[in-house]
């Protein structure tokens, strides 16, 4: 299992380098109409337990040119609690420095909430859903986290 080491910070806590790109349907539609694919954006996430769903800023909506899939209800503590926001579909990545493209933790297909939270000096909240496929822990007197996948 590819393990990732990180040091926690005062002002960001637990941050971790993903890549957020088109779902590979949304990528064989815009080929099929001639419409543009973007580049996947690499973005610091912040860890949250909090979050039941992994929540992206509205600049990487608009980088992306995500198309909503519906409005739902999410549960984002950092973000105010309970909101309805806009949800969509994105393939994520979190990469390992040293291990093969084979070993990187990648979903095909999560559903994101959009939340504002640039404001909040992150992009991107990684929520349970995503921490439900990884070993997460957390030192705190030791200043780091280890995130098992």
């Amino acid at each position: 299992m590819p393990v990732l080491h990180g040091t926690l910070t005062a002002a960001d806590g637990a941050l971790q380098a993903i890549l957020i790109e088109l779902t590979r349907m949304d990528v064989a539609r815009r080929r099929r109409t001639g419409s543009p694919v973007p580049l996947s954006v690499t973005v610091a996430a912040l860890i949250d337990t909090g979050s039941e769903i992994t929540c992206i800023d509205p600049s990487i909506v608009s980088q992306l040119g995500l198309i909503p899939k519906n409005l739902g209800p999410t549960n984002v503590p950092a973000a105010g609690g309970f909101q309805f926001n806009w949800l969509y579909d994105v393939n994520l990545t979190i990469p390992h420095p040293f291990a093969p493209a084979a070993q990187q933790l990648v979903i095909p297909v999560l559903e994101v909430a959009e939340v504002p939270l640039n404001a909040r000096g992150c992009d991107t909240l990684i929520g349970r859903d995503v921490l439900a496929s990884c070993v997460l822990i957390y030192d705190g007197v030791g200043n780091s986290f280890t995130l098992t996948y």
